[in-house]
C-alpha cells in the first residue's frame, strides 16, 4: 500500500471551507502520479520506452469532505494487473482513521506512438514493489460506497439535450498531448452544475483522446431519483440512507462525427448543503 499524508490545502477547498469534489479529483490524481513517479514511471520512462499508463475510468464517492488545514492520509494500491490493464484503489482518511472518500480506477498500458495497448515489459513489471499491491480498498462497515463499486460502463442517454459546442483549449492539455482527465471532468461537472458542493459521487469513462483544438459536442440528461425508487435511464443505485432527492446528471462529450469521447455521471444530493 502506497501512502501519503498532508494537510488539506486552501486551494483544494470551496466557499464553505471544505474540500471540493474538484479538489478531491486533483488530489487523487496527484497521489497516483506521485506513486508512479516514485517507482520510476515518469516522463523519462515514457521518453525511453514510448509507453505510459492511460486512465480508462474512475468512480469516486465522498462520505465527508475534510476542512482546510485538516490532516489527511491517502492510500492507494494495485489490486489487479493483467496484460495491459490495471485496477487501482485509492482512499482518503482523517486523523482518526475514518474513511472520507473512496475511489476505483482502471488503467491501460499504451504505446504512445502507435496509440494502442502494449504488453508491459520486464522493466515495467519490476518497477512496482510488493507493497504496491493489495486487496481492493472497501468502505468501512456501515458505510455504503455505491459509486466507487459501480460498473465503469456509463450508458449514454438517447434523449439527452444538446449543449453548445466548446473547444479543447491548450490549458486543459497534459504531458500526453491530450486533455487532462481531471480538467475534462471539471468541464463536464461545470456544464452539469455539479460544482457547487453538492456532488457526492462521480463516475467517468474515457473512450477517446480529446486533443488540442478538438471540438467537443456536449449532451446532458438530468434525472431526479427518490428514496426506494429507480429509473431506467441511469445506473445509479440509491442507498438505504438516501432519504432525500438525488439529482443524477449524465454528460457525454462527442466529436463532430457523433463519436463518444467521454461519459460522466454526477450524483448530487438535492437537499444537501455543501459538505
Amino acid at each position: 500500500m502506497y501512502e501519503i499524508s498532508c494537510n488539506v490545502r486552501f486551494s483544494e477547498t470551496d466557499r464553505s471551507g471544505v474540500m471540493s469534489m474538484n479538489g478531491l479529483l486533483r488530489l487523487f490524481q496527484d497521489v497516483g502520479y506521485a506513486h508512479a513517479l516514485e517507482r520510476g514511471f515518469g516522463l523519462e520512462f515514457t521518453k525511453r520506452t514510448r509507453c505510459t499508463w492511460y486512465l480508462l475510468s474512475w468512480q469516486i464517492e465522498a462520505f465527508r469532505m475534510p476542512a482546510a488545514g485538516e490532516h489527511i492520509t491517502l492510500r492507494t494500491c494495485i489490486y489487479d494487473m493483467r496484460a495491459s490493464l490495471a485496477h487501482k484503489s485509492i482512499a482518503m482518511y482523517d486523523s482518526d482513521g475514518n474513511c472520507l472518500a473512496l475511489g476505483d480506477t482502471m488503467w491501460v498500458y499504451v504505446n504512445v506512438d502507435r496509440q494502442e495497448p502494449a504488453e508491459p515489459g520486464q522493466d515495467t513489471a519490476s518497477g512496482w514493489k510488493e507493497e504496491d499491491f493489495g486487496d481492493r480498498i472497501s468502505a468501512p462497515q456501515g458505510i455504503s460506497a455505491a459509486g466507487a463499486s459501480a460498473s465503469r460502463r456509463i450508458r449514454v442517454p438517447a434523449d439527452a439535450q444538446r449543449l453548445a459546442d466548446c473547444i479543447a483549449e491548450q490549458y486543459i492539455l497534459d504531458t500526453n498531448g491530450h486533455a487532462n482527465n481531471v480538467r475534462l471532468t471539471e468541464l463536464a461537472m461545470r456544464l452539469a452544475g455539479a460544482d457547487n458542493g453538492s456532488c457526492v459521487r462521480l463516475r467517468a469513462e474515457f473512450k477517446e483522446q480529446v486533443k488540442a483544438q478538438s471540438v467537443i459536442c456536449p449532451i446532458i440528461k438530468k434525472d431526479t431519483l427518490h428514496a426506494n425508487s429507480g429509473i431506467a435511464d441511469t445506473d445509479t443505485v440509491l442507498d438505504a440512507d438516501d432519504a432525500e432527492d438525488i439529482l443524477v446528471s449524465t454528460v457525454a462529450f462527442k466529436d463532430t462525427g457523433g463519436q463518444v469521447m467521454a461519459v460522466f455521471e454526477f450524483t448530487q444530493r438535492q437537499n444537501k448543503k455543501a459538505i
